[in-house]
């Protein structure tokens, strides 16, 4: 997809999606964003979670990354993406429901079961964070095809050790759920 399409696509939306939902747009300016859920999903371009979730504007709070991992909290205080993202919609925007949402055939995934480039320190070390739920395979045509969400399983259970997710448990409404697409 050229770098023009992307552009004209932008200016499509301009024209003819925003006044649709200008007032909409308006009202999510002017009173905040209030979504209900957080939605954990992985960066993969084929995850779409507002077609996924029919949400619609100001309805998820979302954060992707490389897999869907929650990593599991460890005290420390550093750049932390995901964690920060958790933070802020439980803390903050007080969200009601957290969703992570594994997928399959997943390319984060097949690189844990694979190789990861030896340049990749960034990636081989997130990818650490989904190594002891990896599941032995057999060689073959599609090794990865049938454990794809067995690491996120790891980064689900391991990610409510956190302060914030223990505020958001004890809220009478709120509930975290888990699956894969």
């Amino acid at each position: 997809m050229p770098g023009d399409d992307l552009l004209a696509r932008l200016r499509r939306f301009s024209e003819d999606a925003f006044p649709q939902y200008r007032q909409q747009f308006k009202a999510l300016v002017e009173q905040g964003q209030h979504p209900t859920t957080l939605f954990i999903g992985c960066s993969d371009s084929r995850l779409v979670p507002h077609l996924l979730t029919g949400a619609g504007p100001g309805e998820l709070f979302i954060v992707r990354n490389v897999g869907a991992f929650v990593p599991p909290y460890d005290g420390s205080y550093g750049l932390h993406g995901t964690a920060a993202a958790i933070e802020f919609a439980v803390l903050s925007l007080r969200v009601s429901r957290i969703v992570v949402c594994g997928h399959s055939h997943c390319g984060a995934i097949q690189t844990l079961y694979g190789e990861v480039p030896p340049e990749a320190h960034n990636l081989r070390r997130w990818l650490d964070l989904g190594r002891e739920a990896a599941l032995p395979v057999v060689p073959g045509p599609k090794p990865c095809a049938a454990p794809s969400s067995a690491p996120w399983s790891c980064s689900w259970s391991g990610s409510w050790t956190t302060p914030w997710c223990a505020v958001a448990s004890r809220r009478a409404a709120s509930r975290c759920t888990a699956g894969t697409t």
